[in-house]
C-alpha cells in the first residue's frame, strides 16, 4: 500500500485536507485511540495486512504506519504531488 493511499484513508476518516498530511505527521494529532482502531479496520479492508491493536499503538507517525503496512524499511519514498484537480480519490497523478 502506498503512503498516498494511507494519507487518503486518514484524510477521509478525519475529514481533513490530505495536503496537510505527510509521513512525519503524528497520528495522535488527528486520531484518538478509537480512531486508531477504526483506521486499522479501514486499512485492513484496503490491503492484505492484519493490524493488531499493539501494532497500531506502536505507530506514532503516518510513516510508521506505512512501514508497518508495506513491510518496507524505506520510508524515503517521495510523497505524491497533489494538484487542485484531485477530488479526494487517488488519481493517476497521485499514485
Amino acid at each position: 500500500m502506498q503512503i498516498a493511499q494511507i494519507i487518503d484513508i486518514i484524510a477521509d476518516h478525519c475529514v481533513l485536507d490530505a495536503n496537510i498530511l505527510n509521513a512525519d505527521t503524528l497520528l495522535s494529532d488527528h486520531l484518538d485511540s478509537l480512531d486508531l482502531l477504526e483506521l486499522a479496520s479501514l486499512i485492513e479492508r484496503h490491503s492484505d495486512v492484519d493490524l493488531s491493536d499493539e501494532d497500531m499503538e506502536k505507530c506514532k507517525t503516518i510513516g510508521d504506519l506505512h512501514k508497518l503496512v508495506s513491510q518496507d524499511d524505506d520510508l524515503d519514498e517521495p510523497l505524491p504531488q497533489r494538484t487542485a484537480s484531485c477530488d479526494g480519490d487517488i488519481c493517476e497523478s497521485c499514485q
